[in-house]
């Protein structure tokens, strides 16, 4: 009896650190001194980011989704192909989500955990991401493209504030890794839909409005993720 209890006394910190763990937030109050009156920050991501992470604090997990006046901050990196095209992922119609947050997602990433709230930090805490989630073991070299506010969502039953800061990263796909991505689907765990990579002009995410997400609109409205150079050739 003794041993089970030193047992559980070890392991079970070890657990609710996995399953609820510290990750940076903000207070609500606190958005208007990163992003004034705008929604978007892009050649002044950096001066925000500063910003940001005076402001910022960590909370777990759990705290943070129960408190309406804290903002949580997401890492996410846009997948961008030598020809200017942009990775989208598609969730599946059935996907509960599609309903709340729209079908199409631009990025795909994580909540920021300490001690991760440096440029350094949050470039090698996306990537380690992205290759678990999208199975590469490739050189993905991210680069801070800017911050998306959080955005009132119209979307469900019942509009709602939402709740995440996006720290957004551009990430750069050579042909070979690209090409393995179109048209594949991304397996979950859990009960989780899977998810289909796409690739399509920014022109034409646009242009599918009704199906973005609130972060994906924002950043694709703000932010030049194509390079008009490229397009021209």
């Amino acid at each position: 009896k003794d041993s089970t209890l030193r047992l559980l006394a070890e392991v079970l910190p070890v657990l609710e650190g996995w399953a609820n763990p510290e990750i940076f937030v903000i207070r609500r109050a606190d958005l208007a001194t990163i992003f004034g009156d705008r929604t978007y920050l892009d050649i002044d991501a950096q001066a925000g980011l500063d910003r940001l992470s005076a402001l910022a604090f960590a909370r777990d997990r759990v705290s943070a989704a129960r408190d309406p006046e804290l903002v949580q901050l997401v890492v996410g990196g846009i997948h961008v192909r030598k020809d200017g095209q942009i990775l989208i992922f598609e969730r599946d119609p059935g996907d509960e989500k599609a309903a709340s947050y729209g079908r199409t997602m631009l990025w795909k990433g994580c909540h920021v955990q300490t001690p991760a709230l440096t440029l350094d930090g949050l470039a090698k805490a996306l990537t380690l991401r992205l290759r678990e989630d999208l199975h590469l073991a490739v050189d993905l070299s991210p680069r801070l493209l800017g911050l998306a506010a959080p955005v009132q969502s119209e979307r469900g039953s019942t509009a709602s504030k939402h709740r995440h800061l996006g720290i957004m990263f551009q990430v750069e796909l050579g042909d070979e890794v690209a090409q393995t991505l179109h048209k594949k689907m991304f397996h979950r765990s859990g009960r989780a839909r899977p998810i289909k990579g796409q690739f399509s002009t920014q022109e034409t995410i646009i242009g599918e409005a009704d199906e973005l997400g609130p972060r994906t609109m924002v950043t694709t409205h703000h932010q030049q993720l194509e390079d008009p150079c490229v397009r021209s050739n």
